[in-house]
């Protein structure tokens, strides 16, 4: 299990679901508190957590929520592991 998410990220990803599909800048203005280079690090390391997705296409690079969001980290918490597979020959022998 990795690190827990930290409320910046959680926030910024909270505003961005709220508002819709936006650059850092944008998001910046409802955080007017944090420095604007902080909130562009907050907006890439939600999408290295992949809360965000960023579509580079243009510029300003514009950050949208990821569709399984609404229902992960932020809320719900990290998803459950998958127990390993196990190989149709494991216990087999002769």
């Amino acid at each position: 299990m990795g690190r827990p998410i930290g409320r910046r990220i959680k926030q910024v990803s909270e505003i961005v679901q709220r508002i819709g599909p936006c650059s850092a800048a944008q998001v910046h203005k409802h955080m007017q508190e944090v420095n604007i280079e902080n909130v562009h690090k907050y907006c890439s390391r939600a999408v290295g957590l992949r809360l965000l997705d960023v579509d580079r296409s243009g510029f300003p690079k514009v950050f949208l929520v990821v569709d399984k969001s609404v229902n992960s980290p932020i809320i719900a918490g990290p998803e459950p592991e998958k127990p390993p597979e196990v190989h149709y020959l494991h216990g087999i022998w002769r």
